[in-house]
């Protein structure tokens, strides 16, 4: 049972070493020892390899830019990765690892590429299959967009474009933004490319990459965007979200309502309020003086300049019950209540009062003193 175990760590560990090569070059022989990788999206017939096979060379050709795409299947163990036709750039290297699986290990990868001749070299340990697919890119059969993914791209070529697709499913305010280190464009249009909506531009000299963003306001709806770029870029399209700049005013409180600041962005219009100070509360009055005359009571108080009047009680009672209580309202600091019973004792207090709008706060009641009557 050991030595069973130690021969397959061994092999794990040989096919290992093999997928962790960084491959510096291609084989000279690639172009002659290729087969022929079909864009049919159709799967390929069944290939079986070992690892001391060396590796399996695949071409195809595509005549305009668009996007590529690569399923791979396999039982047990692949490598795969895609070159240019000078075998100086990889564009992918997919490695799928199952050694003796009873279930088939599925993997794909997607790629935009520009017109040209390109190769894919495939390692394996087991039987595989290739499914590849290549959509050409237009206005009529364009990339479709989700909303705040960035998407990537090669330059376009001469006089050359490559398009994209968006659906949105609400009125808004979006942001297109652009990066390249070359000199590119995004163009928006709508869906039947009748008008051009807006379009950002970006000029860089350098290797520098530089980005350009535009926020647009469109309605629910589909839209296309033409992407030009000399070299290679980044594009997305996400929902606005804005760097707000805030313009400030100040509520003050009244005797009705509490102070607030409302915050309004100069950019994007978004509002949004906050407290201020506490309402205001009026002025307890102070009762000066109490003068009793015959069946009525002369009561000065106070002055308050933001009232607009002063609510007086007069009763029998202590406590101010109903049946022993008067109530009368005024505008004047110092008054008279009359129609009192003759020789009685009557306890008085009173309160400020402001109206507006229909609407009336009070002050506090003020202390309660007592006078009788003649």
């Amino acid at each position: 049972m050991k030595k069973i175990s130690s021969v397959i760590l061994a092999v794990l560990l040989a096919f290992s070493s093999i997928f962790c090569v960084n491959i510096a070059f291609a084989d000279e022989n690639a172009s002659t020892l290729t087969k022929e990788l079909k864009l049919n999206g159709a799967w390929s017939e069944e290939y079986d390899s070992k690892i001391t096979d060396g590796a399996t060379w695949f071409k195809f050709h595509i005549d305009y830019q668009g996007k590529f795409k690569l399923q791979m299947k396999t039982y047990d163990a692949l490598d795969v990765k895609l070159y240019n036709s000078e075998f100086s750039k990889t564009y992918f290297t997919t490695v799928i690892k199952e050694f003796n699986d009873t279930k088939t290990k599925t993997k794909s990868e997607s790629v935009v590429l520009n017109p040209g001749d390109y190769y894919v070299r495939v390692e394996a340990n087991g039987k595989y299959a290739l499914n590849a697919s290549f959509g050409l890119n237009s206005y009529v059969n364009p990339e479709a967009v989700e909303i705040g993914k960035v998407y990537s791209g090669l330059s376009t070529d001469d006089d050359g474009s490559y398009w994209y697709k968006i659906d949105l499913k609400n009125k808004g305010k979006y942001t297109l933004s652009l990066t390249s280190s070359g000199i590119a464009t995004a163009e928006v249009y709508n869906s039947d490319m009748s008008k051009s909506l807006d379009v950002i531009y970006i000029f860089s000299s350098s290797d520098l990459a530089k980005t350009s963003t535009k926020d647009i306001d469109l309605d629910k709806g589909t839209y296309l965007v033409k992407i030009v770029s000399t070299k290679e870029y980044r594009f997305s399209f996400s929902n606005y979200v804005c760097s707000h700049i805030y313009n400030v005013t100040t509520t003050a409180p009244t005797y009705f309502a509490g102070g607030y600041n409302t915050y309004v962005c100069a950019k994007c219009g978004y509002s949004y309020k906050t407290k201020g100070k506490p309402k205001k509360i009026l002025k307890t009055p102070k009762i000066y003086s109490l003068k009793g005359g015959k069946k009525k009571i002369t009561v000065s108080n106070s002055n308050n300049k933001s009232a607009t009047g002063y609510q007086i009680k007069v009763s029998t009672s202590k406590k101010f019950t109903k049946k022993t209580t008067k109530t009368v309202k005024v505008t004047s600091s110092k008054t008279t209540v009359k129609k009192l019973k003759k020789s009685k004792k009557y306890y008085v207090k009173v309160r400020a009062y402001k109206t507006k709008n229909s609407k009336t706060v009070y002050s506090k009641w003020s202390k309660v003193k007592s006078i009788k009557t003649k």
